[in-house]
């Protein structure tokens, strides 16, 4: 899927947090938004992923040459800090759960996702019992490890320590061809795998 913004700008009551975004996020690409905490990446990855409206502009999303604005969530796979999982179901019944509408990638198993990441021992937590590096590697690998042409992943090592940034590096590695990456992040570290990085400051209202 292939996703352009034209001219999109974005408002919260009369703050303009985006202003005038053009750009093109082609198929099979990695891309890296930077900027500094309150630019607007969270705003800009909500707005490529169909979350939330422009207040002037479009996005288009183009799947195999044609554009369509229904049915993009099968396609699109995310992880970011606004995005809470349900807090009362154990990690086994949220993949139960999350895994009803979502395909996993690679045709990997049930077995596989226990053993890629590294949870199976907290399967019988409920997500509310987590820790926060648990919570966020869980979050990660539903992105990550579902099927979905596009991977949206905004401040992905919040909360991450040395060993699990780590093991997010080899998961987007292995995982992650092929597919539109897209990474928000403050965080140089984040952009490993990019191949284009964006700055943002750029398109602040000034």
């Amino acid at each position: 899927m292939k996703i352009s913004l034209e001219g999109v700008s974005k408002k919260f009551n009369s703050s303009w947090v985006i202003k005038n975004f053009d750009f093109e996020f082609n198929e099979g690409i990695s891309y890296g938004i930077a900027g500094r905490n309150g630019v607007g990446k969270s705003t800009l990855m909500q707005l490529i992923g169909g979350m939330i409206r422009p207040n002037k502009g479009k996005v288009h999303w183009v799947v195999n040459g044609k554009e369509t604005r229904e049915h993009i969530e099968p396609l699109i796979c995310m992880a970011a800090p606004y995005m809470d999982l349900p807090s009362y179901f154990t990690i086994n019944e949220l993949l139960n759960f999350h895994f009803t509408f979502k395909s996993y990638i690679d045709n990997i198993s049930s077995r596989d996702f226990w053993d890629l990441t590294d949870l199976k021992s907290h399967q019988r937590k409920t997500i509310l019992e987590l820790s926060s590096g648990l919570y966020q590697r869980l979050k990660l690998a539903l992105a990550i490890l579902s099927e979905g042409e596009v991977l949206l992943l905004d401040e992905p090592t919040t909360n991450l320590d040395s060993e699990a940034r780590k093991w997010f590096s080899k998961l987007l590695h292995d995982f992650a061809k092929n597919r539109t990456v897209i990474i928000a992040s403050n965080d140089e570290q984040d952009f490993f795998h990019t191949q284009i990085k964006i700055e943002l400051k750029q398109y602040m209202k000034v």
